[in-house]
């Protein structure tokens, strides 16, 4: 675990590696950092939606402009309503406040608890990158241990792409090749980026809402897990969780091929 020692009189202990991260911790605090990302909850987020706004319309997106300006609309009521999805997120997986363990982790609780880190001093800058710290330990131990359920394809072809694009600004700065001809693929480059960075739904009636997505995507998760026999799936710590889950994958194939 982390210890964050703020001062002389508050320690704060945290879970940051997925072989002790209970299951829904983990799944509480991604739901929390998706929507830092989609609808986010300061001025810096408020500029990201106006450009990404307007580079879909540019591009004829109507529908992802519509979307990125509805998501607009949510990060300045975060901002109104101080909602720090960061700060929910770094609560999710905070396990004790000195000798104080928590157990409500409810959205209420975690509110509740994002205003206590700002009356203890604990900054934006050491929740992000405790956050950021946690998130990147526990990706790289999946994806070393269960490759299978992280495929890098889309972001290979992603750098593929960037590279491409680099060496074709080089020509049109050499002024080598035909303008019309390299302007054309950069615009069909760029077309292909933004169309894998399309703006998600956040809106509660929503049926498409990316966090309600995730929580049913994991609630059917668990229930698949003890309807074969795994109990208390949720409380396993992250690692044991996908253990269990590559397990039943490797159990099920033969099966599933036979049929």
């Amino acid at each position: 675990m982390q210890e964050i020692k703020l001062n002389d009189s508050v320690t704060i202990k945290c879970y940051t590696d997925a072989d002790e991260m209970p299951l829904n911790r983990y799944m509480a605090f991604q739901k929390y950092l998706l929507m830092d990302s989609g609808v986010g909850c300061d001025m810096r987020a408020v500029s990201e939606h106006f450009q990404r706004f307007h580079q879909y319309l540019a591009g004829g997106m109507y529908a992802e402009a519509g979307k990125e300006a509805e998501n607009l609309h949510f990060n300045m009521f975060s901002i109104l309503e101080r909602i720090n999805f960061q700060a929910l997120a770094f609560g999710c997986r905070v396990y004790a406040i000195n000798d104080e363990i928590l157990t409500d982790y409810s959205e209420d609780a975690l509110l509740i608890l994002s205003e206590r880190f700002n009356e203890m001093g604990l900054t934006q800058g050491v929740v992000k990158e405790s956050n950021d710290d946690s998130k990147k330990k526990i990706f790289e131990a999946l994806k070393r241990y269960y490759p299978e359920f992280f495929p890098d394809d889309v972001q290979t072809e992603v750098f593929v792409r960037i590279c491409r694009r680099l060496e074709l600004v080089a020509l049109l700065i050499e002024e080598e090749g035909d303008e019309a001809q390299i302007n054309a693929e950069i615009e069909e480059i760029d077309a292909y980026i933004l169309g894998l960075d399309k703006p998600q739904s956040f809106a509660p009636e929503d049926p498409e809402n990316a966090s309600l997505k995730m929580d049913l995507s994991y609630m059917n998760l668990v229930s698949m897990m003890e309807g074969n026999g795994i109990h208390n799936a949720a409380m396993l710590p992250v690692l044991s969780f996908y253990a269990r889950l590559s397990y039943l994958k490797k159990q099920t194939a033969p099966a599933a091929t036979h049929k």
